[in-house]
């Protein structure tokens, strides 16, 4: 299951994509909201979220500033800004940040139902891919093990010191 927090200071707006996701896809998608970017941190300090859907521009700490605090503590955590505004500056910084898309609030619910799908299917293939190389990490670990066990075995076996007797020196 993920974690989906969305994050805008427009009432209307947090309300309708809640609304929207707690009905799209229940058993795959956890859905929290919160009015403010304050109100969003104090829900990242309670739970891990996998999924931030913010506004940019909210009076007090920006999503960007907001995101910047995330990426510290959730270097995992995905992003997906939504803004009304078409500030170069805004799009600029917000693309500079790793994990991080960018839509205008003016593209409408398909598309951002749209880029939420893609993030979860990307956070799935991150843990599939997490979990084969540790797999892979610990075939080799016990492969080296026992090649080691192998080496020492051929060592004892080749000794002068360690013939038919065992021990017996000669």
């Amino acid at each position: 299951m993920y974690r989906l927090l969305i994050v805008d200071d427009e009432e209307i707006i947090t309300d309708g994509l809640y609304e929207v996701f707690s009905s799209y896809n229940p058993e795959q998608l956890d859905v929290y909201k919160a009015y403010s970017a304050t109100e969003a941190l104090e829900w990242l300090a309670r739970s891990r979220i996998d999924i931030i859907l913010t506004d940019i521009a909210m009076p007090g700490m920006n999503g960007l500033e907001l995101i910047e605090k995330v990426q510290n503590f959730w270097p995992k955590c995905k992003v997906v800004f939504l803004t009304g505004h078409n500030n170069f500056e805004y799009t600029y910084r917000a693309i500079q940040m790793t994990n991080v898309r960018y839509l205008l609030k003016t593209e409408g619910y398909d598309k951002i139902i749209d880029t939420v799908e893609v993030v979860m299917n990307e956070i799935y293939q991150e843990k599939f891919t997490s979990k084969w190389i540790e797999r892979s990490r610990e075939q080799l670990y016990a492969y080296q093990f026992m090649a080691q066990g192998e080496y020492m075995r051929h060592l004892l076996q080749d000794s002068k010191y360690l013939g038919e007797g065992y021990g017996n020196i000669t």
